[in-house]
């Protein structure tokens, strides 16, 4: 997912190009690539109003909170990315405590699934919705570990100047020890050059998560295997665009 400066709406904006289909709800998958591009409180608020409009915003403590389940789906999912166990105990324990059921008034005119989890209070969306996450994630978890599809991370990269002072975990330093580009150039933490944390399921061929961030990575390799490479193109547009103004 190219450009993570700004809050990301390609998995969220995947809507049907005929107005009468319907739009397909969020999964787990989803939502876990779009929460890579929230960098703080307001990234998220802003997502939300997209994805749910005409429902409250959810407060700082239900989203760190969410976020927290989040991070537990994403921890699993790095370990099948990388063919380890995940921790089907601990996703079990998780599975013990949530009920489910359809609530269509809660997520009418929405992205988000009509079922969710029975929470005690029914205004926090969020803890309704991490619950139905995880389910939907052990499923997946389920159908793997019975030789289903396994997991793809994109291979793009791209510049974020918000991401300069973050620390990368060490996690995310062996995803990025499979990019050679960042190898090559020493790279690897140097958190200014980030790798696209989108997943995708059973696309093992598959190498890029959209055109746009097959095109930023072009660009970036370009840029860094020749350094006057963004210099020239520019120059051979203006002289083209100069020649055609006659």
């Amino acid at each position: 997912m190219a450009g993570r400066a700004k809050v990301s709406t390609k998995n969220a904006a995947d809507k049907p190009s005929d107005p009468k289909e319907p739009v397909r709800p969020l999964d787990w998958r989803d939502i876990l690539n779009e929460e890579a591009a929230w960098h703080d409180y307001g990234d998220f608020s802003e997502w939300f109003r997209q994805i749910a409009p005409g429902l409250n915003i959810p407060n700082t403590t239900q989203f760190e909170q969410f976020r927290s389940s989040l991070d537990f789906i994403r921890e699993q999912a790095s370990c099948i990315y990388f063919g380890l166990e995940p921790a089907t105990g601990a996703l079990n324990a998780k599975l013990n405590l949530i009920s489910l059921e359809i609530d269509l008034a809660a997520t009418a005119e929405t992205r988000l699934p009509s079922l969710l989890a029975v929470a005690k209070n029914d205004d926090d969306i969020l803890e309704r919705l991490a619950g139905a996450l995880i389910v939907g994630f052990a499923q997946f978890v389920a159908d793997y570990q019975k030789g289903g599809p396994g997991l793809c991370r994109c291979e793009g990269v791209f510049r974020d100047a918000r991401l300069s002072e973050e620390h990368l975990s060490e996690s995310e330093k062996r995803y990025r020890r499979e990019i050679a580009l960042l190898e090559e150039k020493r790279l690897l933490e140097d958190p200014l050059i980030q790798r696209c944390a989108d997943f995708f399921v059973g696309r093992s061929k598959a190498r890029f998560c959209s055109d746009a961030c097959r095109f930023m990575t072009f660009q970036i390799s370009k840029q860094l295997k020749e350094p006057g490479y963004l210099a020239e193109k520019q120059r051979r547009y203006r002289t083209k665009r100069k020649d055609s103004l006659g």
